[in-house]
C-alpha cells in the first residue's frame, strides 16, 4: 500500500470507518468517539507501521477492537439498531412523491429488522462489506480466513435478510 500521512488517512477513510463503527454500534455519540479513538491511535503509530500496511484495514480493525471493547465495558442496548440507519443515502434526497417516500421508508425499515436479525458476525460482514467498501478479499485478510469462507458467510447473511424482508 501508500504511505500516507494522518491528514489524508483522514479524508480517504473517516467516513468509511464512522459508517462501519455506526453500523456496529448503533450510536452517533459513540461511533464520534470510537472514530476519534481510531484516529488518534493511529496518529500515536504512524510512524511504527509497515510500508506496506493496508491502511484502511488497519483503520477497520482498529475501530473493531475499540467497539468490542466497549461492549465488554457497558451492557448492549435492546435496540442497536433503532437510530441506525444504513443505506443513509436514500434519506439525503429530498422526497418529492409521498407514495416513494413511503415504500422507501418501509424497505429501510425491513432492511434494518432484517440487519439486526443477523447475528452480530453476520452483521459485521454485511457492514463491512455495504458501508465500509471492503472487498471480500480484503476482509478475509482482516480476520485471516479463507476468502471462499467469508464469501460464503456473506452469501448466506444476504440470503437470511433477502428471507426475512420476503417475509414480513
Amino acid at each position: 500500500m501508500i504511505e500516507l500521512d494522518w491528514e489524508t488517512a483522514y479524508r480517504l477513510y473517516a467516513a468509511s470507518v464512522y459508517a462501519y463503527i455506526r453500523g456496529m454500534t448503533g450510536s452517533a455519540k459513540d461511533a464520534e468517539d470510537i472514530l476519534h479513538d481510531v484516529f488518534l491511535l493511529f496518529s500515536e503509530r504512524l510512524d511504527k507501521l509497515q510500508p506496506d500496511t493496508n491502511i484502511h484495514a488497519y483503520l477497520l480493525a482498529s475501530a473493531r477492537n475499540r467497539i468490542f471493547n466497549a461492549n465488554r465495558s457497558r451492557a448492549r442496548e435492546k435496540q442497536r439498531l433503532k437510530d441506525y440507519r444504513i443505506f443513509s443515502g436514500w434519506r439525503k434526497q429530498e422526497e418529492s412523491d409521498t407514495v416513494d417516500a413511503i415504500e422507501k421508508e418501509r424497505l429501510l425499515e425491513s432492511v434494518h429488522r432484517a440487519l439486526g436479525s443477523l447475528s452480530e458476525e453476520a452483521r459485521e460482514l454485511v457492514l463491512l462489506r455495504t458501508q465500509a467498501g471492503l472487498s471480500l478479499r480484503e476482509i478475509a485478510e482482516m480476520f485471516s480466513v479463507p476468502l471462499t469462507t467469508v464469501s460464503s458467510r456473506y452469501q448466506k447473511a444476504l440470503a437470511l435478510m433477502r428471507e426475512m424482508m420476503k417475509n414480513g
